[in-house]
């Protein structure tokens, strides 16, 4: 019987533990996020179109910023009002190994941090200044990091040396005692 809920559990255990996030939902989040001063902005003064220039290094991160903007506003060249954003700091570090499980993967710890400004000017003349920093921390197995948004120079981190050799040593001997405890108790 318990043999059934193992088996159970183990294929159903990708059901029940959450999916992660890859890089372009978090960064599709932390540019929603971004927006919603903006939003609010061109909603109370009933603004409908807009110029807009985008300032930034990534051609994705100025068409997914481009394609939120324009949800709520038209562009048109001969608005009067104008809309600069620069994407001041877009970066996804993988700092350290969070977990070292027996069996299964190592998570990763993933910091995704993006730090953009909004400038909002009508004729010219500066109306509005919109800051938006914020990082957004999550783990995540190895096999799950992704390449689509991450720079390709992303570097795992190291696993430390008492990890490598001092960890599994300890496992082995304790492993090792309870079974001769296990042995030990039923022969008496």
């Amino acid at each position: 019987m318990k043999i059934y809920f193992l088996l159970i559990f183990f294929l159903l255990k990708n059901f029940v533990f959450a999916q992660v996030n890859d890089d372009f939902q978090v960064l599709n989040r932390l540019i929603e996020k971004s927006l919603i001063p903006v939003q609010d902005f061109f909603i109370a003064d009933s603004i409908k179109s807009a110029k807009v220039q985008i300032y930034s290094s990534e051609p994705k991160l100025n068409d997914l910023i481009r394609f939120h903007l324009l949800k709520n506003i038209d562009e048109q060249p001969n608005s009067i009002y104008s809309m600069e954003v620069l994407v001041n700091k877009y970066e996804v570090v993988l700092p350290e190994v969070v977990s070292y499980p027996l069996f299964g993967e190592e998570k990763i710890q993933r910091k995704s941090s993006l730090d953009v400004s909004y400038l909002i000017s009508k004729n010219g003349v500066k109306i509005k200044n919109f800051n938006f920093s914020e990082t957004i921390t999550d783990t995540l197995t190895i096999s799950q990091i992704s390449d689509e948004i991450s720079p390709k120079s992303l570097k795992l981190p190291q696993v430390p040396f008492y990890r490598k050799i001092i960890e599994p040593a300890i496992i082995s001997t304790a492993t090792g005692i309870i079974v001769y405890l296990f042995f030990i108790t039923r022969s008496k």
